[in-house]
């Protein structure tokens, strides 16, 4: 049995009648996935609504960008390497990765210190995007 996924073939009808579709359609690379350009950018939309409109928005939140899974990524990476070494509690994060936590990352981000969830896009293996929520009270 496969999968129905949503490709410009099947949606080639729909687009002639529905402009939201043609817009998806329109965004798609080549493939039929979304880049992470696009999912940048729409998350940056969320986060410019939500600095613009904090009673729609939850506000004990931060949206972070497509980066944020790769630095989480190549950070534990090296602490794997770090760990095995005598004096481990030297480990640094890297620059890249703390300015998510003060907020100058990304455009419009926001300080961890006042959230309780981190909600960042993760792309597997390249192809298939994800949503990630991060419970920072457990």
């Amino acid at each position: 049995m496969s999968a129905d996924f949503l490709t410009p073939e099947k949606l080639e009808e729909d687009a002639n009648k529905s402009t939201k579709v043609k817009c998806l359609l329109d965004l798609l690379n080549k493939d039929g996935w979304l880049t992470g350009e696009i999912v940048n950018e729409a998350l940056y939309h969320i986060r410019d609504r939500a600095l613009k409109f904090p009673n729609l928005f939850q506000q004990d939140c931060s949206i972070l960008d497509c980066y944020f899974c790769q630095f989480v990524q190549s950070a534990h990476g090296e602490w794997q390497i770090h760990a095995q070494l005598p004096r481990k509690e030297e480990f640094k994060f890297s620059k890249s990765l703390l300015k998510y936590v003060v907020g100058s990352t990304p455009e419009l981000g926001k300080s961890w210190k006042d959230c309780r969830y981190l909600y960042a896009p993760c792309c597997a293996i390249g192809c298939h995007w994800f949503a990630v929520k991060i419970d920072l009270d457990d």
